[in-house]
């Protein structure tokens, strides 16, 4: 893409390949054996309204590298759709 900017932030790859980082977060797998209590909670807050998702509609196919750079910098409020056509 032309123009596009790379955040300065990315720069920094090189050097977490470098240092051998750790990385620790949430493995769905290690919580199989609660999947039923999982469906069945999920199940019940879909149906009270209980989960609330975030979007933001841009407009604009040539915009799109702007819109790009939002991922990288924060700017962007949950999903981030592009709307290239009026219809």
């Amino acid at each position: 893409m032309r123009g596009l900017v790379i955040p300065k932030e990315s720069r920094i790859t090189p050097l977490l390949l470098l240092s051998e980082p750790r990385f620790e977060g949430f493995v769905v797998y290690d919580y199989k054996g609660r999947y039923g209590e999982a469906e069945s909670n999920m199940t019940k807050w879909i149906r009270e309204d209980g989960l609330k998702y975030q979007y933001q509609v841009e407009s604009g196919l040539e915009q799109c590298p702007q819109y790009f750079e939002l991922l990288f910098s924060g700017g962007n409020t949950g999903k981030l759709v592009v709307k290239v056509s009026k219809d």
